[in-house]
């Protein structure tokens, strides 16, 4: 039997942020899990009924329940174009279940939930698929000797079941995993925090994510200068025609100020081996929920080690947590790499602007840290 973790980094989920938590509810007990996708490319299924269907990419949220005294683990799987429910309005809708049925669950070294999967899978969808996948590798399991008749008969029994607690009201199943996830993410917002996996800690080893210091504004805006020069140089911006670019306007004073001002965080990405900044970016608060991705670097010496994406994805979990729906940033709109890649994190353009004084035309991207209808669902 395979083993496979519930970050589902098998998927590639290693470094998204991973919640896993025990709940005792009226409405639920056992394991609750919830892992937010903040970028990648989207993925489709293809079934008969509900047409295509997106499992992966930026918005999508996985929720998995171990219920307790079940073999099994349930993921409902939120797409953020899937529209919520007319009839219950508020209530997150998933756009596909998929069930693993499973031996048995245990744990890795860092306590993060394991499950022997038990080959057969049940997907069905609030558009009435019920499909059982994997049939002829449980069967080939039992014929190798994998698994022996008694597991082999629990499997099919749970795959049953499943079929019969799941799919027979689509509907109750439905709305008892918007009120699980509610209670997980009230959870969330209390502090839950989010769960260390290995990668993350292995990471950890290379590189370390934290919140700027105020004493630390030189180093920082140095980063910030020496990695928008890159920028200057490719679009043939100067300090004579470009002042206020970022490559020359960035001082120590300015750093520093933005460091001091309690509607700004700085967050920075350090080497931990020698401590010193390679990396950062500023999110500047505003009231109205939004929060502006501003000045975000990284030294040409480390790029193209995915940091960019993961100073990005830091500056996600910390404005989500503090209440922000809504991620703004602007860019060098003649910069279309960087505006692709900007799109691979999930942003979407929405406009730009030609400024007499500067020799560029700025453009404007934004992203919902929450689709509407998961808004609705928060404390």
């Amino acid at each position: 039997m395979k083993h496979k973790r519930l970050n589902r980094d098998l998927w590639g989920f290693s470094y998204y942020p991973y919640y896993q938590m025990r709940i005792d509810e009226a409405c639920f007990h056992g394991l609750a899990c919830l892992i937010r996708l903040t970028d990648g490319e989207p993925f489709f299924w293809e079934l008969p009924k509900a047409g295509r269907v997106q499992v992966t990419g930026s918005g999508v949220t996985w929720l998995e329940l171990v219920p307790d005294g079940k073999d099994r683990v349930v993921t409902a799987i939120y797409a953020p174009s899937h529209a919520g429910d007319p009839a219950a309005p508020g209530v997150p809708r998933p756009s596909v279940w998929y069930v693993d049925v499973i031996d048995h669950m245990e744990a890795d070294e860092h306590g993060v939930a394991v499950f022997a999967d038990a080959y057969l899978d049940v997907i069905f969808t609030t558009a009435g698929d019920v499909r059982i996948d994997d049939r002829d590798e449980l069967d080939l399991a039992l014929a190798d000797g994998g698994i022996s008749e008694a597991q082999y008969s629990r499997a099919l029994r749970e795959c049953d079941a499943i079929v019969g607690d799941l799919c027979a009201d689509i509907g109750a199943t439905e709305r008892r995993c918007a009120e699980i996830r509610r209670n997980v993410e009230k959870r969330i917002a209390r502090g839950e925090p989010v769960h260390p996996c290995r990668e993350i800690l292995e990471l950890g080893k290379t590189w370390e994510f934290r919140a700027l210091r105020e004493e630390e504004a030189p180093e920082c805006a140095s980063v910030i200068r020496t990695a928008f020069r890159t920028v200057a140089d490719a679009f043939g911006f100067t300090e004579a025609n470009a002042p206020r670019f970022t490559a020359f306007s960035m001082t120590d004073a300015r750093m520093r100020r933005e460091l001091s001002d309690p509607r700004r965080e700085g967050i920075g990405c350090f080497d931990a081996r020698t401590g010193a900044p390679v990396g950062c970016c500023i999110l500047a608060f505003a009231e109205d929920g939004a929060c502006e991705l501003d000045h975000l670097a990284v030294l040409p010496a480390y790029r193209h080690r995915r940091l960019g994406r993961l100073l990005v994805r830091e500056a996600l979990i910390r404005a989500y947590a503090r209440g922000c729906r809504k991620m703004t940033l602007g860019f060098v709109n003649e910069n279309d790499a960087l505006r692709a890649w900007y799109e691979s994190l999930g942003f979407t353009f929405v406009g730009a602007h030609k400024f007499d004084h500067l020799p560029f035309t700025s453009g404007y991207m934004e992203k919902t840290l929450a689709d509407a209808a998961e808004q609705e669902t928060m404390p």
